[in-house]
Formats: structure tokens, C-alpha cells, sequence
């Protein structure tokens, strides 16, 4: 079997709800890439409405990572960033054409590292 296959399988066994889940997070993460700075036809910016859609994909990842058991709703939000930077990490060794959410994401949660503390403090907050 190869790399992909037996690291999509491992995954869907221990964290079935947080593959699917983060698997949206990093197509989200590029969308944000792509559309910064764009307007719509009418204006609106495209930027702010793909990084809202961003932090709902975020909250989803969040909470797949809780019910699958990668994280605990008592786990420090220093920690459950370094565990989501870790579980993007090794997406990113085996599925690395999304290249934009990556990069989107080593921007958010490492040179920003104090609003995407703030960002997951709020999401995990929410019910």
C-alpha cells in the first residue's frame, strides 16, 4: 500500500470525523489565499466572506478533533494549535497540492500566532 493509502487509512480509523473535517480546512485556507483583496461584481469582498467560511471550517475541525478524541475541551489552546499544526503537516507530506492553504495556515497560526490563539480561544468557546 502506498504512503497515501495507508496514511488515509490510519487516519480514518483513529480520526475519522477530523480527516474529513480538516480535509475542508485546508480547501478553506486556500480559498482565503485565492480571494484575498478580490471584490465581487457588486463590491462585497471576497476575501472577508471565504475567511469567515475559514473560521466555521475551523470550529468544525475543532470539534471533529474533540469528538474523535485527538484533542480534550480541557487541552490548552497553545496545545490544540500545535496539534492542528502538526495533523496540517502531515496532510501536507502526503496531499501536497494545496499549497495555498498551507501556506495560508503556517501564516494564521505561526506569524499571526496571537489572533489565531484569540480565533480558536472564541471557536472553542462556542456552542
Amino acid at each position: 500500500m502506498s504512503d497515501t493509502g495507508s496514511f488515509e487509512k490510519r487516519s480514518l480509523q483513529t480520526m475519522p470525523n477530523a480527516f474529513t473535517a480538516i480535509t475542508k480546512l485546508i480547501m478553506a485556507m486556500a480559498g482565503v489565499t485565492k480571494d484575498s483583496g478580490k471584490k465581487t461584481l457588486f463590491g462585497k469582498d471576497k476575501g472577508e466572506k471565504a475567511f469567515s467560511k475559514f473560521l466555521a471550517i475551523l470550529k468544525e475541525a475543532l470539534d471533529a478533533m474533540t469528538t474523535d478524541g485527538v484533542i480534550q475541551s480541557s487541552t490548552p489552546t497553545e496545545e490544540v494549535i500545535e496539534i492542528l499544526e502538526s495533523k496540517l503537516k502531515e496532510f501536507s507530506a502526503i496531499y501536497p497540492d494545496w499549497e495555498d492553504g498551507y501556506s495560508f495556515a503556517a501564516n494564521f497560526f505561526g506569524d499571526q500566532r496571537k489572533a489565531a490563539i484569540t480565533a480558536v480561544n472564541k471557536l472553542r468557546l462556542m456552542r
